[in-house]
């Protein structure tokens, strides 16, 4: 229950801090977005570029994830570099003598939203 409550506390400490850092965003494609972070949920980050908004996937962003967790070294988070510039889905990308998890999580809501509609559905047409 201890690890749990620690984990929730990294993870909203990096979505803290990235929003805190987030003034230029390397892609994992290398391209480098200088603007101005304006929100996000956990899933992606509105940015404001010149005069035009636009919606970045965190998945596709590589320095604003290393530079919120660097900003947590205090607490032992150490990121492998390699593994966080080409993460798979659903990995670890903490280095070897991190103290702290870091994993890289693929979001399914669409998945879990069609998955429980067609439990209703079913349920509905079975009544």
């Amino acid at each position: 229950m201890n690890r749990i409550r620690n984990f929730g506390l990294v993870f909203v400490m990096c979505l803290a801090v990235s929003a805190v850092l987030a003034d230029s965003l390397e892609l994992k494609n290398g391209s480098l977005v200088k603007g101005r972070f304006v929100g996000g949920d956990g899933n992606s980050i509105n940015f404001q570029v010149g005069s035009s908004l636009q919606t970045y996937n965190v998945g596709d962003i590589s320095k604003v994830r290393a530079a919120a967790c660097n900003a947590l070294g205090f607490l032992g988070v150490r990121l492998d570099n390699e593994r966080n510039l080409r993460p798979s889905l659903d990995a670890e990308i903490s280095a070897a003598d991190s103290r702290v998890r870091v994993l890289v999580i693929r979001a399914e809501e669409d998945w879990a939203i069609a998955t429980e509609s067609w439990k209703l559905a079913r349920v509905t047409a079975l009544s």
